[in-house]
């Protein structure tokens, strides 16, 4: 996400440009096709300037923070669970629910989601037991 949002005319330019996905005001979002052509031209040796200007983007106008983070959350996004995409992959199935368990395949997707869900309630849980500890902290100082 950008500190500095794009001004109007900025965002009709990148809009323009075939590989655009989506633009928002702090946020650029790329195509499936430009991703791959990220990831082909990385393989290749290219660096993230020469890849955002073969995708026919301004890299003054995305500044080189946003050049990098191009490449690198390309990267990271293929080396993920989900692979590359386009748009925001909704977090859909990241609670399951118990009908659900019986009919999901054993498979290392299924084990990966399952235990991201076992850490994320793990975290909930610590969370809840903070607030809580600090609740009744809170109680015992006014009773005081």
């Amino acid at each position: 996400m950008r500190k500095k949002p794009y001004t109007r005319e900025q965002i009709e330019q990148l809009e323009a440009n075939p590989h655009t996905f989506h633009v928002t005001r702090n946020r650029l979002q790329l195509t499936l096709g430009a991703k791959e052509k990220i990831l082909k031209m990385v393989e290749d040796g290219y660096t993230a300037r020469n890849i955002v200007c073969e995708l026919g983007y301004d890299p003054e106008l995305l500044g080189q923070s946003s050049v990098d983070g191009i490449v690198y959350s390309v990267k990271l996004q293929a080396r993920s669970a989900y692979g590359i995409h386009e748009g925001y992959k909704k977090r859909q199935g990241k609670h399951l629910e118990p009908e659900d368990l019986e009919m999901l395949p054993v498979n290392a997707e299924t084990v990966g989601k399952l235990i991201n869900e076992v850490v994320y309630l793990r975290q909930k849980v610590e969370f809840l037991k903070k607030l809580s500890a600090q609740e009744n902290t809170k109680k015992r100082g006014e009773s005081q």
